[in-house]
């Protein structure tokens, strides 16, 4: 697998106004980002397939916007027309409040999050 680097242009003020550290966090997703991220878990998929064509036109997007949005998680990428996890173990949620979630979970970081959020949330006062 290769190296993939991004580049966040900050001024020096920025860098001293932000923060240090950010707390980890898993992508968050839209409905049809997650059905194609579950199924990546299985596949790699060809963009120029005609079911993909189909489900992703049919949801009101085109291919290439859609594919840009997958990329845009940082989990996906496109190998000439296949798109492919990036990922050694990806894993995807749904929390109660409906978000879909995903992320590499080979060191069990996903989980660790899971844990500490329905622990939060069991410990977080009912609303009134």
């Amino acid at each position: 697998m290769d190296w993939t680097y991004y580049e966040t242009k900050l001024t020096k003020a920025q860098l001293s106004s932000g923060p240090l550290t950010v707390p980890w966090a898993p992508v968050e997703l839209d409905a049809v980002q997650f059905v194609l991220i579950n199924r990546l878990c299985i596949e790699d998929v060809d963009i120029d397939e005609p079911e993909f064509v189909v489900f992703i036109q049919g949801e009101g997007m085109a291919v290439e916007e859609f594919v840009a949005s997958l990329i845009s998680t940082r989990l996906v990428a496109l190998n000439g027309k296949t798109l492919e996890l990036l990922t050694t173990e990806c894993a995807c949620a749904i929390l109660p409040d409906g978000r879909r979630i995903a992320a590499e979970n080979n060191t069990g970081r996903l989980k660790r999050w899971l844990d500490a959020y329905h622990k939060a949330r069991r410990a977080a006062p009912a609303p009134a």
